[in-house]
């Protein structure tokens, strides 16, 4: 960022040409930034410990965390740390820790904490501005939770296992697009492990397998495209 009177220019400093403008007027505070042409200037200004929602792990900042069985209401059976056993004391010291942490160097950069023992949720909470009806981002998240499923699955007798051709588990999605005979070569094991070849260079903009691509994808399922480079 510089800072040349009142203009301010933001630039990315791996993609030099990437840059946009903005105007800071000192007598307000507030920094104006012109993203789209044809809007007005977005408008920012200063926030602090009380009224910077999402910075910080709870806005306004709050007393002392203590500790509250979570509500039941959507069919998860619901009980105390106490009733399951848990010791109170380490998760408070958990949540405190998370509530306290410095947001410019956050060791503990958690949006959401549930712990459920013996078939019962014990502890329920959010930070950063998420609640429970908010939907996460979850992206590589989500490769811990495939396996686990497909695990499931195996346990309650569908015959999957590693050498299990990934398309034909999806004949609704027919036809494919960009398909190619390559593609029927594509295992569970390939997913799981990452080796499935797909074309999902997430230092490579222009690859169409690209994480923010397939997230803002407005084409048909089965986008990403067979490449020698291994995703």
């Amino acid at each position: 960022m510089t800072l040349n009177g009142s203009n301010v220019t933001f630039t990315n400093t791996k993609r030099p040409q990437d840059q946009f403008n903005g105007t800071y007027d000192k007598a307000s505070d507030r920094l104006f930034l012109t993203l789209l042409d044809s809007y007005p200037p977005l408008p920012l200004s200063r926030r602090d410990r009380g009224d910077a929602l999402g910075f910080y792990a709870r806005t306004p900042d709050t007393a002392k965390y203590t500790y509250s069985k979570p509500i039941a209401g959507d069919g998860w059976p619901t009980a105390s740390l106490a009733d399951v056993g848990i010791s109170e004391r380490p998760i408070a010291a958990l949540i405190e820790k998370i509530l306290t942490a410095d947001p410019t160097d956050n060791l503990v950069d958690i949006d959401s904490l549930l712990v459920a023992r013996h078939g019962k949720l014990v502890l329920e909470e959010y930070f950063h501005g998420f609640d429970k009806e908010r939907p996460h981002d979850m992206r590589s998240a989500s490769k811990t939770f495939a396996p686990t499923l497909a695990g499931i699955a195996r346990a309650r007798s569908v015959n999957l296992g590693p050498d299990t051709s990934i398309y034909p588990l999806f004949p609704e999605n027919k036809p494919f697009a960009h398909w190619e005979a390559r593609k029927s070569g594509v295992t569970l094991k390939a997913l799981m492990t990452m080796t499935s070849g797909f074309a999902c260079d997430d230092n490579d903009d222009a690859s169409p397998g690209n994480e923010d691509n397939i997230q803002s994808q407005n084409r048909p399922a089965g986008l990403v495209q067979v490449h020698p480079r291994v995703c």
